[in-house]
């Protein structure tokens, strides 16, 4: 009824970008309802119908189902995927609305398809819609929930955060060092995430950020400019999962010799923990040298890195097995071009805000999504054919020797990854080279000798699994 209702006030928006919000920006629940139409006029009329009697007509589908219970037949999975992907060259109306009507019956009865094809090219926007309607009932506040009002309350007593930096909210420096902290609640747009275990996962990126901008708001007390500043001897801990509750970060800088900051970032669950302690995420040291302002010839780095080329659905349809799942805005990789031992990727600025005071220089999707990229710059050497690549988990950060950073006050557009002269050539880690360019080619932020741990890799074209378990060539 509520999306009945806005297309009838908003008759302007169109039809495919509301069909692509729903299947690419909401979550799919275990109760679902598909129409296949040609136009919104046709919608109206169906939904109308079904609002009035429930009455299920030739174009309207609906199932529901718990989790526990769906199963997919890898034939029928097959044969969905399979009309998805011919739709592309189908003209003749009929036979397109028979593909159409196969890939709603499958997505109502639980089937995991590989929808985001449907849109390839086409240039859809997520549009804002009505939230999916919730049962008017009332419940208690549980325990959980109070005790994360109270500290909420705690960390904000004014009832908002104070307007420093969206991952420093409060600025609880003592006598013993400068200090920040920061309320993680999981409804954060920064956040990846999980696919097996539910729940979000804190970038490694969002550490790096914490730590610049932290250092930035320090430096005006120490009279140091705040647009160069270099890490150095990075390391990160593990990654941070937020698999219920929220959790508070906490970034401490330390002053050392040489106009040189060392810096801690720990986490502490707002929730009773078999970890009472707050656990160290990542550390390292701060310095404020002169970055000298370097351009570079994007065009040149592009001929280098021009072995093999993925678009934006076929690179995230790598990721499709693996622990993590972009939301679409989230999914910002453009285009990928891999070389020997070297990759180039052209970044989206949509999920990036334009409002300079809370901006993020190192906007920790971006860096995650940077390190994805060190999978593509061996990718033609483990898979000569060209085989499709499913990961089975992302590429997670380990160490830096050296990153620096340079705020030109403009957004990373580019990415360019290749083989560190470290490294040694195993195939659970690699060390890399990673530098972030602006539009123009200006460089943003410089990554040495970065350390990554690589996921495992499935050639799933090569070999494929049957119904009844026996590997098919």
């Amino acid at each position: 009824r509520q999306l009945s209702d806005f297309m009838a006030e908003h008759k302007k928006t169109p039809l495919a970008d509301i069909s692509y919000t729903l299947l690419l920006g909401r979550k799919h629940l275990n109760h679902r309802f598909a129409c296949v139409v040609k136009s919104e006029v046709e919608l109206q009329s169906l939904l109308h119908g079904w609002l009035s009697g429930g009455h299920l007509q030739q174009q309207v589908f609906t199932a529901s189902f718990q989790e526990n219970e769906r199963s997919e037949r890898l034939t029928l999975k097959r044969y969905g995927n399979q009309c998805i992907h011919e739709l592309q060259g189908i003209h003749d109306p009929d036979e397109y609305m028979e593909r159409l009507t196969a890939v709603a019956e499958l997505f109502v009865q639980g089937y995991v398809l590989d929808i985001e094809a449907l849109f390839q090219g086409t240039g859809h926007t997520v549009v804002s819609l009505p939230s999916y309607p919730f049962e008017k009932g009332r419940y208690w506040i549980s325990e959980t929930s109070k005790e994360r009002e109270a500290a909420r309350r705690l960390h904000h007593p004014s009832g908002s955060p104070l307007e420093r930096h969206p991952l420093l909210h409060d600025n609880v420096s003592d006598l013993s060092g400068v200090k920040f902290r920061s309320l993680i609640t999981g409804d954060e747009d920064y956040l990846i995430k999980l696919q097996e275990k539910g729940g979000y996962r804190l970038p490694g990126g969002a550490c790096l950020e914490m730590a610049r901008a932290g250092a930035a708001l320090s430096s005006n007390s120490l009279k140091l400019p705040a647009e160069d500043i270099v890490l150095r001897g990075v390391a990160w801990s593990k990654p941070l999962d937020l698999v219920q509750d929220g959790v508070t970060l906490e970034l401490e800088l330390f002053a050392e010799e040489d106009q040189t900051l060392a810096y801690e970032i720990r986490a502490q669950p707002l929730a009773e923990s078999t970890e009472p302690e707050p656990v160290v995420l990542n550390q390292g040291s701060v310095l404020w040298e002169t970055v000298p302002e370097e351009r570079a010839d994007l065009s040149t780095i592009q001929a280098r890195c021009s072995i093999q080329t993925w678009t934006k659905q076929e690179w995230y349809r790598s990721f499709e097995t693996s622990d993590i799942r972009y939301a679409p805005e989230q999914r910002i990789i453009e285009s990928v071009w891999g070389g020997d031992g070297k990759a180039l990727a052209k970044i989206s600025a949509d999920c990036l805000t334009n409002d300079q005071e809370h901006r993020m220089v190192l906007h920790p999707i971006v860096l995650d999504q940077a390190l994805q990229l060190a999978c593509a710059i061996d990718w033609t050497t483990v898979n000569p054919l060209g085989e499709p690549i499913r990961f089975r988990a992302a590429s997670l950060p380990i160490t830096a020797a050296e990153i620096r950073i340079k705020d030109t006050g403009a957004h990373a557009m580019w990415v360019y990854v290749s083989l560190s002269e470290q490294d040694g050539g195993f195939s659970e880690t690699r060390t890399i080279d990673l530098d972030l360019y602006d539009s123009n080619g200006t460089l943003c932020a410089r990554f040495s000798h970065l350390t990554v741990k690589m996921p495992e890799r499935d050639f799933r074209s090569a070999v494929t699994i049957s119904e009844n378990g026996r590997d098919e060539k």
